[in-house]
């Protein structure tokens, strides 16, 4: 089956509009000088090439070959009662936005502007066409804005890319920017974003060092942000360890410490004895752990109890009173 229209007549726009209150709506090919919409219980098409817009509705699947819309994609799957999925092999648009509690599978997006990615799974391929001059705008939910499970997202956008919000338990993010930020992410698992001269990653299900990215974070209940230039890494996530090659910056309280990170600032506090409550960078900064100074003078033959055992004190070598944890 083909749909063609052709807007010959001034007041045709050229438009294509398909409702199916109850059943889908399946098969063949649309070619409209306007916008197509399609509303049904189910949708699968061949060919939907639209002159200005395409909107889809269902309340089950999208599944489809290939899409094209000279302005905006916008697609929703999905009910209440059922999770539906989002299928379609190549897409084409200036901005595209998809919707699905279900699958996402998106292998070849062509788009100029901006992409919304909302799926309980997503798998994709972005490319911005033309590159640049503006960087490339994504989003990356879970269906409805929620968050999602898994996300493997690979992005061709040397002109950069600005993430808005990132919510997903995991997140695979491989991406030809060098620069790249992320306004708000919530990753309760790890996102690992590889872009040509880095790779990141926050895994927020330890703050373990893994020494397998050139900077790694840790923020596992709250929010953060990012803001990657080149090799210079800028975040509000606590910075676990950094090699050679990254220049990291962690902000904390609204101040920013550039160079701090557990490991080094563990292996610097211990040569230092810094305390750990008050040293930029470390687990307690920010935390107030001090305690009123007690002057205790102890005296030979004084006893002190060490989990209800008794020990005496005495000298040692003559320095002043120490425990004798042999002598009780």
């Amino acid at each position: 089956t083909q749909i063609t229209t052709t807007g010959a007549l001034p007041t045709d726009p050229g438009n294509v509009d398909g409702t199916s209150t109850n059943g889908a709506i399946i098969g063949g090919s649309i070619d409209a000088t306007g916008t197509v919409q399609l509303t049904g219980n189910g949708i699968g098409f061949d060919t939907i090439n639209a002159g200005v817009d395409a909107i889809l509705v269902s309340s089950k699947d999208i599944i489809g070959d290939t899409l094209e819309a000279a302005n905006h994609a916008d697609l929703t799957a999905g009910s209440e009662t059922y999770l539906g999925d989002i299928a379609i092999n190549n897409v084409s648009a200036k901005t595209m936005s998809f919707d699905a509690k279900g699958e996402l599978k998106l292998p070849d997006l062509n788009v100029a502007e901006s992409v919304i990615l909302r799926g309980g799974t997503i798998t994709g391929e972005i490319t911005q066409v033309p590159s640049g001059p503006n960087p490339l705008q994504l989003t990356l939910a879970g269906g409805r804005g929620a968050v999602g499970t898994r996300a493997t997202v690979s992005v061709d956008a040397p002109a950069g890319l600005e993430i808005g919000d990132l919510f997903f338990v995991d997140t695979l993010l491989d991406t030809t920017a060098e620069n790249v930020s992320i306004a708000n992410a919530f990753v309760p698992g790890s996102l690992r974003l590889m872009s040509p001269l880095q790779t990141l990653l926050f895994d927020n299900r330890s703050p373990l060092p893994q020494y397998n990215a050139n900077v790694q974070f840790y923020e596992q209940s709250l929010a953060f942000d990012l803001d990657l230039q080149g090799f210079a890494s800028t975040s509000n996530a606590f910075v676990v360890q950094y090699n050679v090659s990254a220049d990291s910056t962690e902000e904390a309280d609204l101040l920013e410490f550039p160079g701090a990170g557990l490991v080094r600032d563990t292996i610097r506090t211990m040569r230092s004895a810094v305390d750990w409550g008050h040293e930029p960078g470390t687990l307690l900064w920010g935390l107030d752990l001090s305690v009123d100074e007690v002057d205790i003078v102890y005296e030979d033959d004084d006893v002190i109890f060490i989990d209800d055992v008794a020990y005496f004190v005495g000298s040692v070598r003559g320095q002043g009173p120490a425990v004798k944890l042999g002598e009780q």
